[in-house]
């Protein structure tokens, strides 16, 4: 009898696990039309995929349930490679990856990990 209510601890404990909610990220071109069109700031987290005290916060941090509600409820998430090649819009302008940042940050960004709060115009 033991063993099966340990069986059954252990089961319920990985279920519950395996469904825990996580943030829903979106791409920049994504996130900038849902922000404009829900009227709700966009949260961007900089990143880049060497760093391991991004990775440190997206597992600590962005894994927390306080942190998971609030994100999903309250903002659109982004979640930003600042080394990956691309081009990105905004306000009708291009620019890459790097640009972009320091476009939305005044030129005041300073490094990675960096999490940014952004509300486009409508």
């Amino acid at each position: 009898m033991k063993k099966l209510i340990l069986f059954g601890l252990i089961v319920l404990t990985t279920a519950s696990f395996s469904f825990a909610e996580k943030i829903k990220w979106y791409s920049w071109e994504e996130a900038i039309k849902m922000a404009k069109k829900e009227n709700k700031p966009m949260m961007v987290f900089v990143y880049a995929p060497w760093c391991h005290v991004c990775k440190k916060m997206n597992d600590k941090t962005f894994g927390s349930a306080d942190v998971i509600t609030t994100a999903n409820k309250d903002f659109i998430p982004v979640k930003f490679d600042i080394e990956k090649e691309g081009i990105y819009t905004y306000n009708g302008k291009e620019y890459s990856g790097m640009e972009l940042i320091s476009k939305l940050s005044d030129n005041q960004f300073r490094g990675i990990p960096s999490t940014m709060f952004y509300s486009p115009a409508q």
